[in-house]
Order: C-alpha cells, then structure tokens, then sequence
C-alpha cells in the first residue's frame, strides 16, 4: 500500500473516532437534559398538587367550597396537560371535579386509598395510557378530611421527548456528516502534503542513483523532509564535483597511456618484421600476443575516451548530408569477414531510394560496427544476422536482428547504461570489454536527436534499434555546410 493511502487510511479512522466520541458525548448530554426535563416536569406537578391541597384545607376551615371549585377551573384553564382535577371527602363524594356534572357522585376507590399525611403517588395510570396520577391527602388536625387527585396526559411531554430525540440525532448526524466530510477532506489534504514530498525525494533520489547528478530536489519546505531534501541536493553537488573530477582523471590518464602505448605497438610491430633482426618462433609468438593485447588496451583506451567525450557533450559530430543505406552496405561488408568466421549469414536489407539525411557518417559507422558485432558475439554458429533500413515520414528506423541468445528481461532497462554487462553473455565470450559500447551507440544516436530501443526473447534472438530524424539541416549548421 502506497504512503498517501496510509496517511489517508489512518486519518480517516482517527477521524471516525473523534466523531464517534463527540457522538457519545451528545447522546449522554442529551439524556441528562431529558431526565432533568422529566424531573422539573414532575416536580413542578407535584407543587401544582400541593397547591391545591392547601387551597383545600382553607375552603374546609373557611366552609367555603366555592374556593376549592374556582381553584380548580383556573388550574384547569391553565394547564393543558391536566386531563381531570378531583377532590373527594373522606367518604369519597366529590366535592369539585372539572367537570361539574360530577359533583356530588361518589368516587369510591378514591376514597379507599390509603395515603399518609405528607406522601403522595405520582405514576402512569396502569389501565389507561399516556396518563400520571398525583393523589394528595388533606389533612386538618392529624385527620384526613379528603383526598386531591389530579391526572395529567403524557401526550404532550413524551412528544416533547421525542421532538428532542430527534433533534439530537439530527445534529448528531448533521455534526457527523460535517466532521466526516472535514475529515476526509483534511486527510486527503495532509495525506498529500506528507506523500507528494515524499515522492518528490524518492523520485529525486532514483535520479542521483541513476547518475543524473545534476537533479535538483525542490522542496521548500522548513520542516524535516525540506532538511533531507537539502541534503540530498548537497550530496548530488558533492557527488557531481567528485565525477567531474573523476572523469577529468580517466581523460587525463587514458589520454597519456594512448602515446606510450601506440609507441609500444609500433616498437612490436617493427620487431614483428624483422626491421630490428631476425627473432625465432617462439619469440614471434609472444610479440603477436603483445601486439594483440595492446591493440585490445588501446580500443579499451578509445572507448573510454570517446564515452568521455559523450558524456561532457564535446562529442565531434559533423553533420553533413549523408546517406544512410550506403553507411549500411559498407560496414555489413567490412565486417562479413568476422561473421564468416562463426558461419553466420549477415544480410544487409536497404531499400533503394532511402531519403538522406544530415549526419555524422563516421559517428554512424560506429554505431552500426558496434550493434553489428555485438550481434555476432552473441549468435551461435549457423545464425543469421539481418541490418535493416526502414525510411518512414519523418525519420529512418535502422534494425539489426540477430538469432542469439536474447537479453533477459531484467536487463533490457539497462543494457544501454554506461559499464553494464549481462552476466549470462560475459560467461560466453573470452574476453571482457569494458561495457561502454552500447552506451556510446546510445550518445551518438542521441547525440543526432535519435532514439536506441531493443527487443528481444530469451534464445530466440534480440532487435537492437535507433531512429534517425529526417528534415533540413539544422540553421546554426548551414554555413557550415
């Protein structure tokens, strides 16, 4: 899993449990608010009761019933949650009810029931639903002389209740929603400021890695992952100045061992025909030794030199009109000697009329001399090798084809890169080069404004291919030409 997803993935789920915390807090926060809505509720019923007691016993006292009756209409008219207000004597005849028509009926069951001075009931009517009961004793004297009743409807207070459940959860989600969607958001955001410098240094750091010393990481940032990225860009500076100096070194030392070493060829080679006395066979024996190993020392020394050249951009590239089919015949000829030698059929497959273009003709021999002989190296006797042209809108494709044994896989990414040799081809040849040559078939095609690709299947052959732009010569170079 990538490092943005990650961060993503973590945020998100700490952002779930904030939510789901600050979602617990309103849910309890709520139901305290409830259960104190519910107890103001019943106390402020029971005061109501209470109040009607007291006006009760001053009716008794003043044997004005009259007071107990308008008492209970203006409780009545204001208090819409009172379903009915009774008062009843000991012996349970009502003496005021909110329905006139009720008094002087008798309420028995009132009248039984059994309640000490200074208690009261208050509960939901077991037979009848959405109802609370509040009875009252009036007492005078230590003795019972009645009993209040008032019953209150539930309606309006479990709606109130529910209003208020709802608008919990509806904030509940709303608050959610919003902090999910801030958090979600805010996790991409941060997911991205943390991973895309991340990628910026990893990105740079394959770069280094791959010997583009010249990248710059750019990350401004004052935090940890700018530091880094300033290292790394002081790494890539030092490392650049340590190449320079290094390639200044090989230059400089490949460039003096190629006089002592031509002299040294020389000197053989005018042993080798007796211009400085006769030698014996033996002796001839080891100066062809010596003269073969200092010619391979010195295409050793060129390739170095010439890869150096490349890669400072000092590469002498003469471009001049030139045509390409031609360059292919001739080198094909110069080298069937080499493939004859295997048994190898090398074809050359030109088109007549191919377009010319402006180019460096020796810079292109070497090229194909390069691909043409690394082909041979690497097909087995009785293969066949096919160099050919194709000359399309805009640029020339030029292939050579061979029937070898194929670049693995994981090496077809790199096979043009300078000093990289596929271990399974060292262990076929003899002699090991120096792994520069494709790399500088790739700077001198590139250096031409060309592309190198290659494919190829494991023992069934490899296509090393380049490309060529067509068109005029370029303006900086007309007056030249």
């Amino acid at each position: 899993m990538i490092l943005k997803y990650k961060f993503g993935i973590s945020i998100t789920v700490m952002v779930l449990i904030v939510v789901a915390g600050v979602s617990l807090f309103l849910v309890i926060s709520e139901r305290t608010i409830l259960n104190k809505i519910i107890k103001d509720k019943e106390a402020s019923r029971i005061e109501l009761a209470k109040n009607l007691v007291h006006v009760c016993r001053e009716s008794i006292i003043g044997n004005d019933q009259l007071l107990i009756i308008n008492q209970v209409k203006n409780i009545r008219k204001n208090n819409r949650e009172i379903v009915h207000i009774i008062y009843v004597d000991r012996d349970g005849k009502i003496l005021a009810h909110t329905e006139p028509k009720m008094i002087g009926d008798f309420d028995n069951k009132l009248a039984e029931i059994k309640i000490d001075e200074g208690s009261y009931l208050g509960a939901t009517h077991p037979e009848i639903e959405n109802v609370w009961d509040i009875f009252l004793p009036v007492m005078i004297g230590g003795e019972r002389t009645g009993t209040t009743g008032i019953r209150f409807s539930q309606v309006g207070l479990n709606r109130l209740i529910e209003n208020t459940k709802q608008q919990t959860y509806t904030r509940i989600a709303g608050i959610s929603g919003v902090s999910l969607l801030l958090g979600l958001f805010g996790s991409v955001i941060l997911a991205g400021m943390m991973s895309n410098p991340i990628k910026k240094l990893s990105k740079g750091a394959a770069s280094i890695g791959d010997g583009n010393l010249d990248t710059v990481i750019d990350i401004r940032s004052r935090d940890e992952l700018g530091k880094l990225a300033g290292e790394f860009n002081s790494m890539a500076k030092k490392l650049k100045e340590l190449d320079t100096m290094k390639d200044a070194f090989v230059s400089n030392i490949t460039h003096d061992l190629k006089s002592p070493l031509g002299a040294m060829k020389g000197y053989v080679d005018f042993l080798l025909k007796g211009r400085m006395g006769n030698i014996n066979d033996k002796q001839k024996d080891a100066l062809i030794r010596v003269s073969e190993n200092a010619e391979r020392l010195g295409n050793f020394i060129g390739d170095i030199l010439d890869y150096a050249k490349i890669k400072s951009g000092s590469i002498d590239i003469v471009r001049e009109k030139t045509d390409v089919s031609e360059i292919i015949r001739e080198t094909v000829r110069l080298i069937e000697p080499l493939a004859d030698n295997k048994s190898i059929i090398l074809k050359a497959k030109v088109p007549d009329g191919a377009e010319e273009i402006f180019g460096d003709k020796k810079s292109l021999e070497r090229v194909l001399h390069n691909l043409i002989s690394n082909s041979i190296k690497f097909t087995p006797e009785k293969g066949r090798i096919t160099v050919s042209l194709e000359d399309k809108r805009k640029e020339l494709i030029i292939s050579v084809s061979d029937t070898g044994v194929g670049v693995p896989p994981e090496d077809i990414g790199s096979i043009f890169d300078r000093f990289h040799q596929v271990q399974e081809h060292v262990k076929m040849v003899k002699t090991r080069g120096t792994g520069l040559g494709l790399a500088i078939v790739k700077g001198i095609v590139e250096a031409h404004d060309g592309k190198v690709w290659v494919e190829s299947k494991i023992n069934k052959g490899s296509t090393f291919f380049f490309s060529l732009p067509k068109g005029s010569l370029p303006a900086e170079l007309k007056d030249k030409v």
